[in-house]
């Protein structure tokens, strides 16, 4: 399972519940952890291979944990040019929402992208918003191709939103 050790944390403390949020890359032996999370609304099957290739390219994977449990994951990657960093996935385990560790992983994205020489995130979003709008993002209809915005709109019913790093 998930073991703590001295691997580059980074630490926050949430206003809102006082938990210590450790936020530190996914390690290769969590790929069977990844394996049991509930990544709805994404099928499985289809996307596991895409889960653990994002997991494993390391830069843009991050643990999110509380008192040394698991509290929730983020993936990211970098486009082509590596000027913009797309935010893939950000999962809170049920327990811990509300709790800040959306919040330090997000933290912990814009850091590290910002230390890359990113220049903007990008993400989808159906239900999450208002989160995103607090940390400055905003709904955009030029981040992507016409045609892939036009799918992701339709299709998907999520939001493109974009921040300016």
């Amino acid at each position: 399972m998930v073991r703590k050790t001295a691997h580059d944390n980074c630490q926050r403390q949430s206003p809102s519940s006082a938990a210590n949020v450790t936020v530190r890359p996914i390690r290769p032996a969590e790929i069977d952890w990844l394996w049991t999370l509930d990544w709805n609304p994404l099928p499985r099957e289809r996307d596991t291979f895409y889960v653990l290739a994002l997991a494993m390219q390391g830069r843009w994977a991050w643990l999110a944990e509380i008192d040394r449990e698991p509290a929730g994951v983020l993936l990211a990657s970098a486009s082509d040019a590596q000027s913009q960093v797309y935010l893939n996935h950000l999962l809170v385990l049920a327990p811990a929402r509300g709790r800040g560790v959306g919040t330090a992983l997000m933290d912990r994205l814009e850091t590290e992208a910002a230390a890359a020489g990113i220049r903007r995130i990008i993400l989808f979003t159906g239900d999450a918003r208002g989160f995103y709008e607090r940390r400055g993002y905003a709904v955009t209809t030029r981040a992507l191709p016409a045609p892939i915005q036009s799918f992701v709109e339709r299709v998907k019913s999520a939001l493109v939103m974009a921040k300016d790093l």
